[in-house]
């Protein structure tokens, strides 16, 4: 579910700053989901849980950059270039 949140505002140009809010979302989260399963003795089943961390912080940062430029530009890269 998560990752349809980060990826469809984006694909379908409807409010594109929702993919940096369902980021933040999924960070927080996993955040809980490492911490819950440290308290559980379960240490060894957060590789999981650390990668889509990690993901999720790559989007972010990337998006929240992105949206400095101008997302609803019509223009194409080679427009641009």
């Amino acid at each position: 579910m998560g990752g349809f949140c980060i990826v469809l505002p984006t694909v379908l140009r409807i409010l594109p700053t929702l993919t940096i809010f369902a980021a933040y979302g999924i960070i927080a989260l996993m955040t809980i989901a490492i911490i819950f399963h440290i308290t559980r003795g379960e240490a060894k089943n957060i590789g999981f849980n650390i990668f889509i961390l990690f993901l999720s912080i790559f989007v972010a940062c990337g998006r929240r950059n992105l949206n400095k430029v101008d997302l609803n530009s019509s223009r194409t890269h080679s427009e641009l270039v």
